[in-house]
């Protein structure tokens, strides 16, 4: 239990959080114009799900030994935010920074008269005023994170202070068969409230809760008295279960709902027996673990600037620079916010 109660975070987690986001960048190698047949890694969006999922976990964990049953609602809702603006405070204006960019970018870069692109960027404020881009959506990958975490984490802050465990197996089992199909199959298809394809609210909503499920269950199995060799094994399997996710999303033979369980239980077997060493390898996993997140608000962005700049280059020549200018923007941000911080 100790391990929960630190604040310190899991090596193995953070060395994922950092897989999750070159996979989703790899996903995003179209928006730099390369044919699809030079990347893999088709259906790395569902690392995505991975991201949030970690999120709600320690959202859990410090709503778990910090918060009180006997406070008043009102006290609740203060909490949830007080909670959600320190969360926010890490990444939010770099967050910002790279919506505008990558705003201005894509607008600008639309094939359509002159008047028109003034007419969408005087719009600007009110896109990000409704955060959900409703006529317009110009696929601002940090504006669809920024909307969805405003909106939903608050939420779900204010959810995860009850200590009912009952409570958030139900809230956690009802939004999961929903969401996935399961309970009533493609019921919320039809609703188009902040992405394209609909649904991200809910999406962010249960991974975020998924995350909860993940610690209840979690700190139940790390407290049940098992074999030291068994103990030892979980976490290998756990990792297992991550890697085949990889693998059937390299090839593209994935369903999310399957995802989202292999993370489940791989993260369960891994957070479960894992015991943190400070090491050498810690530090390095716990740096590509903070940097993660940049890369996933950046990495749009330069591929869509790369499309303009480097058109008619060579494939593996503009991936090259779309890995490299992504990473060393992720660099860099980290820099300043810890600065600041």
């Amino acid at each position: 239990m100790d391990v929960y109660k630190s604040n310190s975070k899991n090596c193995t987690i953070e060395l994922w959080r950092f897989i999750a986001s070159v996979i989703i960048m790899t996903h995003h190698l179209y928006t730099t114009g390369i044919d699809s047949n030079y990347y893999i890694f088709h259906d790395g969006d569902i690392f995505v799900e991975l991201f949030f999922l970690f999120t709600g976990f320690f959202t859990a964990r410090h709503f778990m030994y910090n918060s009180y049953e006997d406070i008043t609602t009102d006290q609740k809702v203060k909490t949830a935010l007080t909670y959600s603006i320190r969360k926010f405070r890490r990444f939010f204006m770099p967050c910002a920074i790279a919506t505008v960019f990558q705003y201005v970018l894509l607008i600008c870069s639309r094939e359509i008269d002159t008047l028109t692109k003034i007419k969408n960027l005087v719009s600007f404020p009110l896109d990000v005023l409704f955060l959900t881009e409703f006529y317009q959506r110009p696929l601002v990958t940090p504006l669809w994170y920024l909307s969805s975490m405003l909106i939903t984490l608050p939420v779900v802050s204010f959810l995860m202070q009850s200590k009912n465990r009952l409570f958030h197996a139900m809230v956690s089992g009802i939004g999961i068969g929903i969401y996935y199909g399961i309970i009533i199959p493609r019921v919320f298809t039809p609703l188009s409230f902040v992405s394209c394809a609909g649904e991200d609210l809910l999406r962010a909503f249960v991974c975020l809760y998924s995350g909860c499920f993940l610690f209840e269950t979690s700190t139940f199995i790390s407290e049940i008295k098992l074999p030291i060799l068994l103990k030892k094994l979980f976490p290998f399997v756990g990792n297992g279960c991550l890697l085949l996710v990889v693998l059937a999303a390299s090839v593209g033979y994935i369903t999310l709902f399957h995802s989202v369980c292999a993370f489940i239980a791989g993260a369960i077997l891994i957070l479960s027996f894992s015991r943190n060493k400070r090491t050498k390898l810690y530090d390095i996993c716990f740096y590509l673990g903070r940097i993660s997140l940049y890369i996933y608000i950046w990495n749009w962005g330069v591929g869509s600037l790369l499309k303009i700049l480097c058109s008619g280059w060579d494939p593996y020549s503009i991936m090259i620079c779309y890995y490299l200018l992504t990473f060393i923007l992720s660099i860099i941000t980290d820099i300043i916010v810890q600065h600041h911080h």
